[in-house]
């Protein structure tokens, strides 16, 4: 059975976008502000990361993300 990050890896292989590693005090909002400099976009870091996040809420400090890019 393939690991967390391996199934993540080939999910976003075909995808272009980076790597975010979530730090204390993180929220996709908060991240998508960073990144799209549009908070509201949020879900499409959700989206990216099915197989990671089960919810917004799920965020763990150290969890590494892929952020897509728009």
């Amino acid at each position: 059975t393939p690991s967390l990050s391996l199934v993540t890896d080939k999910d976003t292989s075909n995808s272009t976008g980076k790597k975010y590693t979530v730090q204390q005090g993180d929220s996709l909002y908060k991240i998508a502000s960073q990144y799209y400099k549009d908070g509201s976009k949020w879900n499409k870091i959700l989206d990216a990361n099915k197989i990671a996040l089960k919810n917004k809420k799920a965020l763990k400090v150290g969890q590494e993300l892929f952020i897509p890019d728009l």
